[in-house]
């Protein structure tokens, strides 16, 4: 009898530290709060890029609002000096141009210093430069106010998103390239505002891009998209009779005169 009352009151000492340990798990998404599920990384009202199609119609604003949400936000990257010409070693003054590893034959993004640093950097030499993040129109990406800080000892993947990056962990460059690659070539359906559509004949050709822009946000345009072929006169009818509501679907290309721009582009419900 006495070993049995034991074992329960054993029993009832550890079942807390059992629940304790179990709840202490579940709420840690990941370190710094830059990993996670699904739900914790795009937090509602937000676009993942991995659940973006070309069945489900996305809005021409969340679609914007999510293609750029990196832009102008800090960020720290830690990745490798391009160094051309066969060097060994750059003193960095104005800028500095990376490269995701040692075996790159190119850079991806291009550190612009503030002041400068006046450092000597190896080509092999991990780095990490803190800045605020610019998206070029040509595609190349930009790191603005750029300082050097504290490099990581290693790469370390960091699976994160604009929404709930802290600014100052680390990220390698190769993954944070890839935030904004997943993006390129991905067929979507958009749908909006009809804005507008303008016409240009250069000696490449007739090009056809019709703004969608939002409904209550009418005179801001969110989405250009190069359409595929002429718009028959019924349709162009369609779409000024009635604006709300277009869906347009196209191959997402990048940006185009600082919205996001389509190619590729038909009209699917007008």
């Amino acid at each position: 009898m006495k070993n049995k009352t034991f074992a329960i009151l054993v029993l009832l000492v550890l079942l807390p530290a059992f629940v304790m340990c179990g709840d202490d798990q579940g709420a840690q998404p990941g370190k710094n709060g830059n990993s996670g599920t699904a739900s914790t990384l795009y937090p509602s009202g937000t676009l993942d890029p991995a659940t973006v199609s070309a069945d489900k119609p996305v809005s021409a604003k969340q679609l914007y609002e999510a293609y750029f949400a990196w832009n102008g936000k800090k960020v720290t990257i830690a990745a490798y000096p391009y160094i051309p010409y066969m060097r060994e070693t750059q003193k960095v003054e104005k800028d500095l141009r990376l490269r995701p590893d040692t075996e790159a034959k190119d850079s991806l993004l291009t550190a612009l210093f503030a002041e400068s640093p006046g450092r000597e950097v190896a080509k092999d030499e991990l780095v990490a430069v803190q800045g605020t993040l610019k998206m070029s129109w040509t595609g190349k990406l930009e790191l603005t106010n750029a300082v050097f800080v504290d490099a990581p000892a290693a790469l370390e993947y960091k699976e994160t998103s604009p929404w709930v990056y802290d600014g100052v962990t680390p990220i390698p460059l190769k993954n944070f390239h890839a935030f904004f690659s997943i993006w390129i070539d991905k067929e979507v359906l958009v749908e909006g505002y009809y804005h507008s559509t303008t016409t240009s004949t250069t000696s490449y050709g007739t090009t056809i891009r019709v703004d969608l822009a939002e409904p209550g946000d009418i005179y801001k345009k969110y989405v250009a998209c190069e359409m595929k072929e002429a718009i028959p006169e019924t349709v162009n009818k369609n779409l000024v009779d009635k604006r709300e509501g277009v869906q347009i679907k196209g191959i997402l290309k990048g940006e185009s005169f600082s919205i996001v721009g389509l190619e590729e582009c038909v009209i699917v419900n007008r």
